[in-house]
């Protein structure tokens, strides 16, 4: 499951469903429901900031992503990422620069209309490397106030 908060709406992109369920924020009752006709049941990331004006609800099972208004729930564009990237994982931030990482180890950004801008690729991370960082975070005490 995955979670974006957009002004007053709570967006919930659920395991093995064509929708994405829509909150009042506040109070978490139920408001409505986004759907698209096409839309496939693996959503497994959604992206909001209180800077850009749109929810962005990624598709890996089409390899697209959706550009919505997140009052009226209306569509304002999509596009595709090629099938090499099946969109794991979305954000967008204050500059409503949209990132999408691919399970090929790459990260793509595209503009808040879909054009693309960079794309990086990620090499494998070393066992060893995976280790330190492992020691180092678990001596790092979290705390939230």
């Amino acid at each position: 499951m995955a979670l974006a908060v957009h002004g007053s709406y709570l967006f919930a992109a659920i395991r093995n469903t064509d929708y994405v369920p829509v909150y009042d924020a506040a109070t978490l009752a139920p408001v409505r429901h986004i759907s698209f006709p096409g839309w496939s049941t693996f959503i497994p990331s959604l992206a909001a900031s209180s800077s850009c004006p749109y929810l962005y609800v990624a598709d890996a099972g089409n390899n697209e992503i959706f550009c919505i208004e997140p009052q009226s729930g209306n569509l304002i564009t999509s596009w595709y990422v090629d099938a090499g990237c099946s969109t794991t994982a979305i954000s967008v931030d204050k500059s409503c620069t949209v990132t999408v990482a691919c399970p090929s180890r790459e990260i793509r950004q595209f503009t808040a209309s879909g054009s693309s801008m960079t794309s990086l690729f990620i090499p494998e991370v070393s066992s060893e490397f995976q280790t330190l960082v492992y020691a180092i975070s678990s001596q790092v005490t979290y705390s939230c106030t």
